[in-house]
């Protein structure tokens, strides 16, 4: 949906009771120049004044201060600039320190894996070495047998 067409108006074409911002002139005078003052009461005077009273005094204790702020600053900047460096050197210290540890703990990593390897080896060669062990008792199980067999038999031919 649409919207009806406006009426063509200009800025300085005349709309109603007001004048043009063409034609607007302003008559000044030289008794009002400057800015618009007032009569004011006897409270706003004073407070004026205590107001007045109060910058001066503290613009001397400012002066007195950015003086000690000054100094307080520089002793600052050094102070910090001294904070910053030890903590520069702790942390280089502490960097190092943490390098050795990674290396340490390499080390003790491929010794584990090592020794996890002979580990494995070993109970490798313990369950063949087993294996052997029950294979060759039953085998003297057998044997003996066999001898106790042939005993038997020779006792009886021998008599």
């Amino acid at each position: 949906m649409s919207f009806p067409k406006a009426p063509l108006k200009r800025f300085n074409d005349p709309s109603g009771c007001a004048p043009s911002p063409g034609a607007y002139d302003v008559k000044t005078s030289e008794a009002t120049k400057g800015p618009v003052s007032f009569q004011k009461s006897q409270r706003f005077k004073n407070q004026r004044e205590s107001q007045q009273n109060l910058n001066i005094d503290k613009d001397t204790t400012l002066l007195a201060s950015a003086k000690k702020a000054k100094k307080s600053v520089s002793k600052d900047s050094q102070k910090n600039d001294k904070d910053v460096k030890r903590l520069e050197k702790e942390i280089r210290a502490l960097l190092q320190e943490r390098g050795t540890q990674d290396k340490r703990i390499q080390d003790m990593e491929s010794e584990l894996e090592k020794t996890e390897a002979k580990l494995n080896a070993a109970v490798r060669e313990k369950t063949s070495l087993s294996a052997s062990n029950a294979s060759l008792e039953k085998r003297l199980t057998e044997l003996t047998r066999a001898n106790e067999l042939l005993k038997a038999k020779f006792s009886e031919d021998g008599h």
